[in-house]
Order: structure tokens, then sequence, then C-alpha cells
């Protein structure tokens, strides 16, 4: 990611100026919430569904990333279930974690968990 993407996306979301320019040269962190969070439901990694009902997601965040930097996802085991208050539903769960590509330091992870058919 560049510096100009890191402006591009700091002009979508309304923030605190005050806070963006403590972290000059560093990629928004809900920028790597929607890299991730992208990469994973695009490979499909929590199987094939045509529903997800309702989904929650526990972030955590290390060292802010610099920019110029190259993330990749390592995803922990899928764990899947029969929801067991809504018939032919499952539950799905699992947690990846966004790692640097360069360090191979673990930047953020996140646990997953939705219902869907």
């Amino acid at each position: 990611m560049t510096e100009a993407d890191a402006r591009l996306f700091r002009t979508w979301l309304p923030g605190d100026p005050t806070r963006d320019r403590d972290l000059p040269g560093h990629i928004p962190w809900p920028l790597i919430v929607l890299t991730a969070s992208g990469l994973i439901t695009r490979g499909r990694h929590m199987g094939s569904f045509r529903t997800v009902l309702n989904r929650a997601f526990t972030w955590t965040f290390g060292a802010p990333l610099a920019l110029e930097e190259t993330v990749h996802c390592e995803l922990g085991t899928v764990e899947r279930r029969p929801s067991a208050t809504l018939p032919g539903m499952d539950v799905v769960r699992f947690e990846a974690g966004v790692m640097s590509t360069a360090s191979g330091d673990q930047v953020a992870g996140v646990e997953w968990v939705m219902i869907c058919q």
C-alpha cells in the first residue's frame, strides 16, 4: 500500500484528523480489517454458503504497519457445527492471523463467528 492509497482511504472514513497525523506513513487499521476480511471471504475458507444471518468479529492489533508493507492471512482451524437454535443453519468459527510478509510477525488477528446456510 502506498502513501497515495492511505490518503485516499482516509478520505472515505470520517475520523479525528489529529489521530491520522499521529501515524504518518502507516496503513490505517480499518483498511487492514477490510483487506483481511476480503481475502478470507473471497477464498471461501469458511466453506461455500448461500445465506449469512449473523456474524461477529473480534479483532486484535499489534504495532502499526508501515506503508509499502505486504500482508497475508494465515487461517487457523475452521470449526463448523449445526446451530442448536436454528434448524438448517450452521455455526462457523475460526481464527486468522494477519501477517507481515517481510518479517513474518503477526500484525493483527481475528476471531470470526457466523451463522450461515
